[in-house]
């Protein structure tokens, strides 16, 4: 027979689930607890600080030690699960964001251990807003996944749409603004779209401020009645949006009492969260805007202290920033400069596009840097704001651009620089960039296929510089790993068996010129450590010497690897990556660009002493255009070479010793097998064949 305290226990456990939080707050608060077994007790503490917690108020983890000692020693997994998740949600309440995720780690064994899968998404949620702010945006992106995945097999409807408002939230945030977009229109175009928690509200308003539609936002978030929200906290983020949009809009005043009216709430809620350093970081963006730069100083040293003890990256970079403009402001151009490169250096380790390119335009506009640097920052900051329609910030960029460009000449590579070919748009964009940054003290990170031309266009950047010093080259996979600091850094006589005299290093010798580190990925972790230590402090000290040298180089990097999935797999450092990377170049393949094809034949066959016309240059292209040429520039010039060799130098002869379409397949064939060590599969791939024609064609030309 079911007692009358376990019907009120399963009435409250009801009106939780409808959330029904006041009246069950009621119903607790009815029950008389002198007559409680141990059981029943721990059940309603959980239901206590459930409700509170739903409500908006914030618990401490005392109001649960003893429903957690008592579940954990009755093998109550269930309960106890739920026990460790409300510790989790304290805590992130809080603002502690690694105890949180401690404690809905282990909430989520145990769900899964009783096949509780709606309980199981939910901490998956929970989790993806700790990745979140810490910065680990695709980590986020897949807890999320996972936890609708889940909901969407449970047909939990009104969470799935929850789940897809964080996952619009995070991209927003991320600075993906179109992929966000999409969201939001799966959202809206949802069958269930009546069930959306309130919020989306903002999310909507936020996104039309972001694409500059500002007048549009403000009405949206006004036209929201505040007396609709149902807890402290979603008024707290109302009172955020409102005066980020009018921050976004330049509209100070407003800006400033909407954040200070959302900062009052979060202080009552916990004034250590992330929601709390949020608010105050913006109003120091606020007051830097009112020119009042003592209170923008005092609001940004509180929002970095709530956040550092948070680790919340995001808005450690943000008041970076913030620090950056009020030392530009007070004549401090070294510290601010540094303030810069550090709040970039973040914001692009942890992919906050939108916040990286802002904060690019900020430097950029503080007077601080050179014309060349200027325009890189500002080149670079374009090339995002235009990736994702951001139009105000683009014409607002453009504008400056122009008084850049009217404060300069344009780069003229010297007479002795290597020829670029680029008449395809893929390649024009990569050297109209390589031009662009030579002029700014920035690193360089080339990326593409091997034989795509990142030697040649790191020595191009070099000459277009106009260093006085030398373009030191190494290829760091070609000197075994024990010589690799000694090549580097040099030594003195004696600092080892063999030393017999004093010798500089490769790093020395580039002293004001540029240092390219060419199979930059093959550089062991020791050496990423002391170059990146190099490139802070600009100074280096050869092997067996206590003497410090001072060095000024800039610093070229190519690499044909995915470092970023080397840095997954912990075989190289990110901090050195997002270092070497302040401007990255991606050459593409000639699959990507066949429009340059016949440029480079005409430019190789004219080296090779040998006349040819655009024509004729476009009639041997257009050969291996049909056959999808596998080969890099590298390789095609290898190719030309060869045929005018073999052609004696006479073009109509070289139009005869054209291969046959068998033969370009054969060779061609050959060439990527031996590439991918005979994976069938990712040749068949490559030319968009099945892999049965792969086979096919390997015993049509007899290759095995």
């Amino acid at each position: 027979m079911i007692t009358e305290t376990a019907k009120d226990l399963l009435r409250i456990r009801s009106l939780i689930l409808n959330r029904e939080y006041e009246s069950a707050l009621i119903a607790i608060n009815s029950m008389n607890t002198s007559q409680l077994t141990e059981n029943e007790k721990a059940l309603l503490d959980l239901a206590f600080v459930n409700v509170n917690l739903s409500l908006g108020n914030i618990q401490k983890k005392t109001q649960l030690e003893f429903a957690l000692s008592y579940f954990e020693k009755t093998n109550q997994h269930d309960h106890y699960a739920m026990a460790k998740y409300l510790c989790g949600w304290m805590y992130l309440e809080q603002g502690e964001l690694l105890k949180a995720q401690e404690y809905f780690t282990e909430s989520r064994v145990y769900f899964k251990r009783c096949n509780l899968d709606a309980e199981q998404a939910r901490v998956l949620s929970r989790l993806a807003y700790i990745s979140f702010k810490s910065g680990n945006l695709q980590t986020a992106i897949q807890q999320l996944t996972q936890s609708r995945q889940i909901y969407v097999e449970i047909n939990d409807y009104k969470n799935e749409l929850s789940i897809l408002k964080n996952i619009h939230t995070l991209y927003y945030t991320h600075g993906k603004l179109k992929e966000a977009e999409c969201v939001l229109k799966e959202i809206v175009g949802n069958d269930h779209f009546d069930l959306m928690p309130i919020n989306i509200s903002f999310n909507i308003a936020l996104s039309k401020a972001h694409f500059g539609e500002f007048a549009t936002a403000i009405i949206q978030m006004k036209s929201f009645k505040i007396k609709k929200v149902n807890d402290t906290r979603q008024a707290a983020i109302y009172y955020e949006y409102l005066g980020w949009i009018h921050l976004l809009a330049g509209e100070y005043q407003p800006a400033l009492e909407a954040l200070q009216q959302g900062l009052s709430i979060s202080l009552e809620i916990a004034p250590k969260s992330d929601l709390v350093s949020q608010i105050k970081r913006r109003i120091a963006d606020v007051y830097f805007g009112l020119r009042q730069y003592d209170k923008s100083k005092q609001f940004a040293d509180e929002a970095l202290q709530v956040s550092e003890n948070l680790n919340e990256r995001v808005e450690i970079a943000a008041c970076w920033r913030v620090y950056g403009q009020l030392d530009a402001i007070a004549g401090k151009e070294e510290s601010a400069r540094e303030w810069f490169t550090k709040s970039i250096e973040l914001f692009s380790m942890i992919e906050s596009n939108y916040d990286l390119a802002v904060t690019r335009h900020v430097a950029a506009t503080t007077g601080l840097y050179h014309n060349g640097e200027r325009r890189a920052m500002l080149y670079l900051a374009r090339e995002y704001f235009a990736s994702e329609d951001v139009r105000h910030y683009v014409k607002k960029i453009d504008d400056e651009f122009q008084k850049s460009l009217q404060d300069s000449k344009p780069v003229k590579p010297p007479q002795n620089a290597p020829v670029v070919i680029a008449a395809s748009a893929e390649m024009k964009k990569a050297v109209e960039l390589a031009e662009i940054v030579s002029q700014a003290d920035m690193t360089i990170l080339l990326t593409g296929d091997t034989g795509t031309g990142k030697d040649l266009l790191a020595q191009y950047i070099h000459d277009c510089s106009g260093c006085k010093g030398p373009f030191v080259a190494v290829n760091i996979a070609g000197i075994p790993e024990s010589m690799i600091e000694g090549e580097l850094f040099g030594h003195r006589k004696g600092a080892f068996t063999g030393a017999s005299h004093a010798r500089a290093g490769l790093l020395e010798m580039a002293h004001n010129g540029t240092f390219y580190l060419n199979e930059v990925n093959s550089t062991p972790p020791a050496i990423q450590a002391k170059l990146l230590d190099v490139l802070e402090r600009r100074k280096i000290r050869r092997l067996g010497e206590n003497i410090w040298r001072d060095v000024s180089f800039r610093l070229i990097s190519a690499t044909n690897h995915e470092l970023e999935e080397l840095i997954r797999r912990n075989e190289f450092r990110a901090d050195f990556y997002h270092r070497i990377k302040q401007v990255e170049i991606a050459l593409p393949s000639l699959l990507e660009r066949p429009d340059d094809i016949p440029a480079l034949i005409r430019f190789f066959l004219t080296n090779t002493g040998m006349e040819c016309d655009e024509s004729q240059a476009q009639a041997i292209a257009s050969r291996f255009e049909s056959h999808l040429w596998s080969g890099n520039v590298r390789e095609l010039k290898a190719e030309i070479e060869k045929l005018a060799l073999l052609s004696g130098r006479n073009i109509n002869k070289l139009f005869d010793s054209l291969p046959t379409d068998d033969e370009y397949q054969k060779e061609q064939l050959r060439s990527l097998l031996e590439k991918y060590n005979w994976n069938r599969s990712r040749v068949a791939q490559e030319l968009g064949l099945t892999e049965g024609t792969i086979r096919h064609r390997i015993r049509k030309f007899k290759l095995l």
